[in-house]
Order: structure tokens, then sequence, then C-alpha cells
């Protein structure tokens, strides 16, 4: 997690790629190439690639900028610039839709954005499936849950719709897409099925504004198991504001527990908001820690 700084420094990069709006083909070459260059010289100083010496760095800028000269900005040239991170083997970086960035963006700050509140991944070729499933979000509510295959989006096939965008994971790490429907999109009508084969059913969603830090505090629970109680809360991001909201669960709904689960399965964060995170688990100073019971760390 603490390599995710390098990503978020990386991240404006999607900003320039996307954002290119020219009338005239001179003009749009050099705008592509101009990016080409930023990502490439971007990726080649990150801390962990400057000693690397399994890579061509010139032949590298050799065989990807005329590709990249040759095709469209916007998704186009991101495609061609997440194709090259692959064969570098860039690690937390990708060139991301702006639209995905934008929320990155709000989620890592702790601030809600219009969302759909789930996540999908392509886990069989062709097959979209719900990966994650913020707690009491629209889809939740709605009647979506984990595992369900999308069949279809707005009466297109799933993997066809305009309304689906890459979420933004490490294109040289990823065996399999994952996938959020657009913010701007306001509503959807989904055709869903939960068994191979099985019937389908249709689920409509309107996306809110919320975030995975509001998803978070929904789901701090008490579980009762052999006469214990065991806290239960999910970060789906290490946010701004992931430390105050364990602390205050530790302190309130929490504090009666035997033992507690934090899961941490969602989408990286800051780094130093880790301290923050583990700090009711510490002793400091001779003051003793908030949380002394069992703890596990779902990772």
């Amino acid at each position: 997690m603490a390599t995710l700084s390098r990503l978020l420094r990386a991240l404006p990069l999607a900003a320039a790629v996307l954002g290119v709006v020219t009338p005239s083909a001179p003009a749009r070459s050099a705008e592509t190439l101009k990016t080409f260059d930023a990502c490439l010289k971007y990726v080649r100083n990150v801390p962990h690639n400057r000693a690397r010496t399994d890579v061509d760095w010139d032949g590298l800028r050799e065989k990807w900028r005329p590709q990249a000269d040759a095709v469209e900005p916007g998704e186009p040239l991101r495609a061609v610039l997440n194709e090259m991170l692959v064969e570098v083997g860039a690690s937390h970086t990708a060139v991301l839709d702006p639209e995905v960035y934008e929320q990155m963006m709000s989620e890592l700050q702790g601030k809600p954005s219009p969302s759909f509140g789930f996540m999908l991944e392509e886990m069989r070729p062709g097959q979209l499936f719900v990966r994650a499933l913020h707690e009491g979000g629209p889809a939740e509510r709605a009647g979506l849950v984990l595992g369900d295959e999308i069949v279809e989006i707005d009466f297109d096939e799933a993997l066809a719709s305009d309304a689906l965008v890459d979420a933004g994971y490490d294109p040289a790490s990823d065996r399999t897409r994952l996938f959020f429907l657009r913010p701007s999109v306001e509503s959807v009508d989904l055709l869903v099925r939960s068994k191979r084969n099985g019937p389908t059913r249709a689920v409509a969603i309107e996306a809110e504004p919320t975030s995975g830090l509001e998803a978070g505090r929904r789901s701090v629970r008490v579980v009762e198991r052999g006469g214990r109680k065991i806290g239960v809360l999910h970060l789906w991001m290490v946010a701004r504001g992931a430390g105050k909201f364990v602390r205050e669960s530790l302190a309130g709904e929490l504090a009666g527990c035997d033992a507690l689960v934090v899961d941490l399965r969602g989408r990286g964060g800051f780094a130093d908001e880790i301290p923050g995170l583990l700090a009711p688990f510490r002793e400091k100073g001779g003051v003793p820690a908030l949380w002394t019971r069992p703890v596990v760390f779902l990772v």
C-alpha cells in the first residue's frame, strides 16, 4: 500500500490523455506525442524502475511512440499507453478514464460522488460478475448480490455497453478486467442472473452520491458466535478519515465486543493514513491501546 502514492502521482496523466480535443490532425498528433512522452518519462523515473536493467527504454520508445501517434486521443490512446505499461511491468501505475480518476480522488478524500456502489469483474471471458458491493449502497438496495452475473446493461450486451468503464486497476498485474458504471450515468436497467445458465431477472438502479467511507460506516455490525460478540467493519479504501472512523467505531458500537474483524479488502489508499488506522491497536507513550482484544485484518 505504500506504493500507492506513486499511482496517485501518475493519475493526472489520465486527464491529459483524455481531455485532448483538437481540431487539426497535426495539433492532435503533437498533443498525443506530448502525452506519450510524459507517460514514459514518469514510468521510467519512479523509484522502483530507475535501477531496472531488464527494460530497453529507448527501444520501448521507438516501438510504442509510433503506435501512440497513430491513434485518436481519448480511449484509443489510453489503451495503447496501458498496453505499453503491461510490457514494462509497471506497478501501481495506470492511465485512467477522467471519470474514474475524479471518482477515485473523491473516494480517497472520503467525499461522496455519484456512484452505483458496485464493481464488476470479467471473471470468465466475455462474462461480467459483481465483484464488490458497497454495504447499503444503491446496487445492494436494488437487489444485487456478490457473484451475480450481469448479462445486459440498458438492453445492450454487458461488455458492449457505453455505460461501462475500466475501473483503473494495474494493467500490468491484473489477470482479469475490472469495471464500474460511469458516474455520469444516472440510472441503469440490468439483466442479471445468480446461477450459471439460470433464469434472468431485471434490476433497476439509480446512482446517488456516496463513498466507500460511507459504506464502511454502514458496514459496522456485531456478530454473535458461541456466546461471544465479534465486531466487524469494512474499509473500502484507506481514505482520509479512515483512522477516525475506526476509532469512533471501537469507542462506540463495537466497544463491548470480544474480538474484531477489520475488512480491508478494497482498493488500497493513502499510505500516510495507515499509522492513524493502526493507532487504536498500539500502546503509545505509556498510554494503553484503545483496543487490546483479539483483532484480525482481512487483506
